[in-house]
């Protein structure tokens, strides 16, 4: 998306027209969502045991048990 506004591509409409304003607040929501991912899942990573950094966490596993 950022892109295509860099570049100047005609999909992303005219210098400060609505169309251009959507393309920015889409980039700023997309960006938004994106730390916050990374966010979560670096805190996923360091709580629990360290030996399963990778295993679902307990509220995620929908009522599956493992052995």
């Amino acid at each position: 998306m950022m892109t295509a506004l860099e570049w100047r591509l005609p999909l992303v409409g005219a210098s400060r027209s609505t169309v251009r304003g959507f393309w920015a607040a889409g980039i700023l929501f997309f960006m938004v969502i994106g730390a916050g991912g990374l966010v979560s899942a670096i805190e996923w990573l360091n709580e629990g045991d360290p030996s399963r950094q990778f295993a679902l966490p307990k509220w995620l596993t929908l009522g599956r048990r493992t052995a």
